[in-house]
């Protein structure tokens, strides 16, 4: 590595999240979504299940390569980086065009109740993940310092890990409601 990369790295992982510049795609890519809203929805319909099948396998396996890689290049931890990854970037996108059309009634009955949990308190779980998942990032670099795991139990630990988050986020969000924040963490659907 040259000295010049290596202190761009350091002055990146020193604000332990993203630049702000990322962030700022967001406003950009709703906007581009809203213009486009439908032309994207005619093409959707248009798109046979398995593409869509196959589009998301696609950014699955891709996201998996590009994470393996990103943990070679960068032994000692991978954020404020893994914003920056390709596959990161084009998910909203692609899930946006895999799932444009989707509606209520098209979901399986069994997963309608916890479709409509997660939309109205996905606010509070928006704000809350922020703040738990560094606790939790910390908490678990703790308990796992010394320990190495392959990419099998490094994918099993990711999954159990956003299932605690997404649940301690949810659970965060009914609090607040409860205590009289429900304008700030529910949408009222």
């Amino acid at each position: 590595k040259s000295p010049e990369l290596a202190q761009s790295l350091a002055f990146i992982r020193s604000f332990g999240r993203p630049v702000v510049l990322y962030w700022l795609a967001y406003p950009f890519l709703g906007g581009w979504l809203y213009k486009k809203l439908n032309a994207l929805s005619t093409l959707s319909v248009r798109m046979p299940l398995w593409t869509k099948f196959s589009l998301l396998t696609i950014f699955i396996l891709s996201f998996i390569v590009e994470q393996t890689r990103l943990l070679q290049l960068f032994p000692k931890g991978v954020p404020p980086f893994e914003y920056f990854m390709v596959s990161c970037l084009l998910s909203g996108p692609i899930l946006f065009l895999c799932c444009v059309n989707m509606q209520y009634h098209d979901l399986p009955s069994w997963l309608r109740a916890p479709v409509m949990l997660l939309s109205k308190y996905s606010l509070g779980i928006f704000c809350l993940n922020g703040l738990l998942s560094r606790w939790l990032l910390f908490a678990g670099a703790k308990l796992s310092a010394g320990y190495t795991f392959t990419l099998p139990e490094m994918l099993m630990l990711k999954l159990v890990g956003w299932l605690v988050l997404l649940a301690l986020s949810l659970a965060g969000s009914f609090a607040l409601s409860n205590i009289g924040f429900k304008k700030m963490v529910c949408f009222a659907i």
